[in-house]
Order: structure tokens, then sequence, then C-alpha cells
């Protein structure tokens, strides 16, 4: 009973594992196309920061 509780724990533990492994080596390419994303969104974008501080 308890070489199966000790499987069935180790099986459920790789899951959150194995999540928290690829968000770590993919953390810095994720990053980098986030920032290149909204780096192009800022240059293409209708001209909002023409007009950032006219609500305030």
């Amino acid at each position: 009973m308890f070489t199966f509780a000790l499987i069935l724990s180790l099986a459920c533990l790789a899951v959150p594992v194995s999540i928290f492994a690829r968000m770590v080596i993919t953390r810095r390419r994720v990053v980098a196309q986030i920032h290149a994303h909204m780096s192009e969104h800022r240059r293409t974008c209708c001209g909002h920061s023409a007009t950032r501080g006219a609500d305030r």
C-alpha cells in the first residue's frame, strides 16, 4: 500500500515540477518575445503616445 501511495504521489508531483522547469527554461525567450511584441505595438499603434497625457 505504501509503495502505491508513493508512486501516485511522485506522479502527481511530476506535473507541477515539469511546469516549473519549463517556465524556468523558457523564461528568457518568452520575455524577449513579449518585449518585441510590445515594442512593435508602440511603433505601429495609432498614436496613443501623442495623446497619452491629454486625458489625465
